[in-house]
């Protein structure tokens, strides 16, 4: 029985793709939430989002552009 040498390549080629889909969706996983957090923080520390601090500062309020203070 032979089996032509493409088809082994697709073969090995799609469970490659497969294995490194699954371990960047288990790794990634949890950190989305973090990612988000950081970058909306950063932004605002930057000057790039109008926001305030409520809760003595633990906690960022995003203000809607047509939101006055």
């Amino acid at each position: 029985m032979w089996i032509d040498p493409t088809v082994i390549n697709w073969i090995f080629f799609g469970g490659s793709a497969f294995i490194g889909f699954m371990i960047g969706k288990l790794q990634g996983e949890g950190k989305r939430d973090t990612i988000v957090g950081d970058t909306i923080t950063y932004l605002c520390e930057e000057g790039y989002i109008k926001h305030r601090y409520i809760d003595g500062g633990d906690e960022i309020e995003i203000i809607l552009l047509d939101e006055k203070k």
